[in-house]
């Protein structure tokens, strides 16, 4: 493809339309959405519009008895994924999108996010079945209940990304890593993720990410204090970081309307004394104008200076060396400047 557009690899566990497959719907797929397909996407880098969209082909059940030949198609869609690790030297980041996001909204919100952000890395995406909806009180209650039922999907399409990537490190000394960005509602389906890697590691969890990144997260504040969240997403990181502020407008409606208990991307941890200390937590309130994003929501891709500390991040900088933050050691955590010092 030319270079004007954007590559963007995904992973998901919707209903497929047609065979073989142009789109992907709102539903879960086969086998009660624990079936994945993968593929490639390219987005117009200019207009963000979907260009091609390729869905590599899979067989796992044999109509002729004679031919017992499986078709794998994470096998392709890493394969690609490889030569783009090797060939540029490039990290990879799996993003996990929020509530209210069709197939192709995923993946041009992925592209997006990927040019607006200004790194150099692969852009791969875990799409879940939300409706593409904004319509609170009906496809707000469908989506939770799809991301739930999605935990097994996420957990297996994590687990063969991280296993392959550390395959390419072994056999071909290719040392890029693999780190996670998940916003809004995608936290909470990370947290079904995680609860399925532990259902298929048990206790002890592989180091699987550099990077994890929970922005705006629609998750419970108290989710690092129990195994059922994301107390043992640290076991699965070099290094966590939340992002959150209370003048979040989404989550307020979340906390509100919803009875959901406080939000984690709202008010950050409640309890940031216990946290594990691979877990950096960065209120960006100081740094919102409101005139970016009305909702204060999507500040992780429309904010400069979120954007700037995300650079500083991906860049290895570590959380008390990053520019533009102030430490609050009594709160234990850090407060985004308004502005970057000179």
């Amino acid at each position: 493809m030319p270079a004007s557009t954007i590559t963007v690899f995904f992973a998901t566990n919707r209903n497929p339309i047609g065979d073989p497959p142009t789109d992907f719907g709102p539903l879960l797929g086969p086998i009660d959405g624990t079936a994945i397909r993968f593929g490639t996407a390219e987005i117009d880098e200019k207009t963000l519009k979907l260009r091609k969209l390729e869905v590599a082909p899979e067989k796992l059940v044999f109509d002729d008895p004679t031919d017992k030949t499986l078709v794998l198609g994470s096998q392709q869609v890493f394969d690609a994924l490889k030569a783009k690790m090797i060939d540029h030297a490039r990290d990879t980041l799996i993003y996990v999108h929020g509530f209210g996001y069709s197939f192709t909204e995923a993946l041009v919100r992925a592209a997006e996010f990927k040019k607006w952000l200004a790194v150099q890395m692969n852009i791969f995406v875990f799409t879940w079945p939300s409706d593409g909806k904004m319509v609170p009180l009906m496809s707000y209650p469908k989506d939770r209940a799809d991301v739930e039922r999605s935990g097994d999907a996420m957990a297996r399409a994590i687990e063969i990304a991280a296993r392959y990537l550390q395959k390419i490190a072994t056999d071909d000394r290719c040392e890029q890593r693999l780190n996670i960005l998940a916003h809004s509602m995608g936290n909470y389906a990370l947290r079904y993720g995680v609860q399925g890697l532990l259902r298929r590691y048990h206790s002890t969890l592989p180091r699987l990410f550099d990077k994890v990144i929970l922005a705006a997260a629609d998750e419970d504040a108290d989710t690092f204090e129990f195994d059922a969240k994301l107390k043992p997403l640290a076991q699965l990181a070099q290094q966590v970081l939340v992002y959150h502020t209370p003048r979040d407008r989404a989550l307020i409606v979340s906390d509100l309307t919803k009875g959901n208990p406080d939000r984690l991307g709202a008010g950050g941890p409640d309890n940031t004394r216990s946290l594990n200390d691979k877990v950096s937590v960065v209120d960006v309130s100081e740094a919102l104008s409101g005139d970016d994003d009305a909702t204060n929501h999507q500040y992780y891709r429309v904010n400069t200076r979120v954007r700037a500390d995300l650079r500083q991040v991906f860049g290895d900088i570590v959380p008390f060396q990053v520019k533009g933050r102030l430490y609050l050691p009594d709160a234990k955590r850090y407060r985004l400047k308004k502005a970057m010092p000179s």
